[in-house]
Parts: C-alpha cells; structure tokens; sequence
C-alpha cells in the first residue's frame, strides 16, 4: 500500500472512533438533568420568608407583604435582597416578631378552610359551563335563541 492509501485508511478509521465518540457524548446530552428543588430551611424566617405550597417544591412567602417568590429565589441573597429593598424599616424587627407574623398567618388560613365551604357540585358545574364555552371557543357566555 501507497502513504495516500493507508492515510486514508486511518482516516476512516479515525472517523469511526470519531463517531463513537460523539454517539457517547449524544447519549449524555440527551439525558435530561432533574429539576433541582430547593427546600424551606427555617433559617429563611430570618429573611421574613415562609414555606408554601407542596413540601416536594416549596416557594417562598414573604410574611410582611404576602410577595410569593418562585422556587428558584429560595436562596438566601435573593431572599435578603428582597428584604433589604422592600422592607428596609423591618430589617431589625426581632424573631419574636416574625414568629408571631408566621404564627398569625398559620392561625388565618385555618380560619379561611374552615368558613369556606368547598360546594363540589357548584365547582363541577362551573368547569362544565367553562368547558363548554371554550369548546365552542367563544369568549362570552352562550345563550340559546
């Protein structure tokens, strides 16, 4: 064989592991990365922030202004950011005073499920009616003529 012959050769087979190598870095890109959820800490009260939603991916509340902040903005520099410029005169309130807040706040969501009456017919019948009017994808309430 001639240098042109065997440089080819090489080439191809240069090309072949090439390829396997790229196939393996697909089958990793392909993979997708799990959602990292952060957790409430109760350091974050600190901040005036307290957990809500499901315990699998809380988001934070803030007890002073009721501002719900996504997931992702549970660190503790955003969650003192958030507090530094919005409530700079609260900055030094004591942790008494935020337990009480988070304790009141506890107190008034019991309150709210247990005067509220949760009618599951009339909630059926409402997604029925909504149901319907997006079905016939009309943006008001059909009347029969």
């Amino acid at each position: 064989m001639n240098k042109k012959q065997t440089s080819l050769e090489s080439f191809f087979q240069k090309g072949e592991r090439h390829n396997d190598e790229t196939a393996e870095a697909c089958k990793t890109a392909n993979k997708k990365k799990a959602a990292f959820k952060r957790k409430y800490q109760e350091s974050y009260l600190n901040y005036r922030f307290i957990a809500t939603g499901d315990s699998r991916s809380p988001s934070p509340l803030c007890i002073i202004c009721g501002d719900r902040l996504s997931n992702k903005a549970m660190k503790p520099s955003k969650l003192l950011c958030h507090m530094e410029t919005k409530h700079p005169a609260l900055k030094d309130k004591p942790l008494e005073f935020l337990k009480r807040r988070k304790h009141e706040h506890e107190e008034q969501k019991q309150l709210l499920k247990a005067t509220t009456p949760s009618n599951v017919s009339a909630l059926r019948a409402s997604f029925l009616v909504a149901n319907r009017i997006a079905k016939a994808e009309k943006p008001f309430v059909l009347v029969k003529s």
